[in-house]
């Protein structure tokens, strides 16, 4: 599989303060990386919302240099870690301490694995601090697809739940293109031709 020799989950660098990064899905490295090599140069500013230790933004950016990779986190040890792996990796990215709703209108895809863990899960599947969960349920993809105004989201959601995501999505107008297990990339129907 592509993904395991660019960035693999044993070389990125975590702490029991974000989420652990074996618990992302590597189909959505593989589907950003279909999108990016199929968009014929349309995909090359990507945002990595609530990015944790970097993981998926970071295997992009080595996957594709060319391209111009943001990492966000709202949370500062989140930042701190991706900082720390983007180093590691010797990955020219920005990584900035941030909202993850502000400001994607000015990137061609926006990358999220956001939480999905309701309050029954959150008993016995903690993969990292609470606050890497904030929001759970479909909240935050709620919120992201209200806002979101670029060109390709690729997004990944746990089997429980996405029956309930992929209704989510076409309420709010996004046509699903690609799909995975666990990932997923939606253009909104505006932005179909585009793609």
């Amino acid at each position: 599989m592509i993904y395991t020799e660019p960035v693999s989950k044993n070389k990125i660098y975590y702490t029991k303060k974000v989420f652990d990064p074996r618990y992302s899905a590597s189909d959505t490295i593989v589907i950003a990386d279909k999108v990016i090599s199929e968009s014929g140069g349309k995909c090359n500013r990507i945002i990595d919302v609530a990015c944790g230790s970097g993981n998926l933004g970071l295997a992009i950016k080595k996957l594709h240099p060319e391209v111009s990779v943001m990492l966000t986190d709202i949370d500062p040890e989140a930042v701190r870690i991706a900082e720390r792996n983007a180093h590691k990796l010797g990955l020219g990215v920005v990584i900035l301490e941030h909202d993850l709703l502000l400001g994607l209108n000015n990137y061609d895809m926006v990358i999220a694995n956001l939480p999905t863990y309701d309050e029954e899960q959150l008993k016995d599947e903690l993969h990292g601090p609470r606050v890497a969960y904030y929001g759970g349920g479909l909240d935050m993809y709620e919120r992201l697809f209200s806002q979101f105004r670029g060109r390709v989201l690729v997004a990944e959601c746990q089997e429980r739940h996405q029956e309930a995501f992929l209704k989510l999505a076409d309420k709010k107008r996004f046509d699903l293109v690609l799909r995975n297990d666990r990932s997923f990339a939606f253009v909104p129907r505006a932005n179909l031709l585009l793609y």
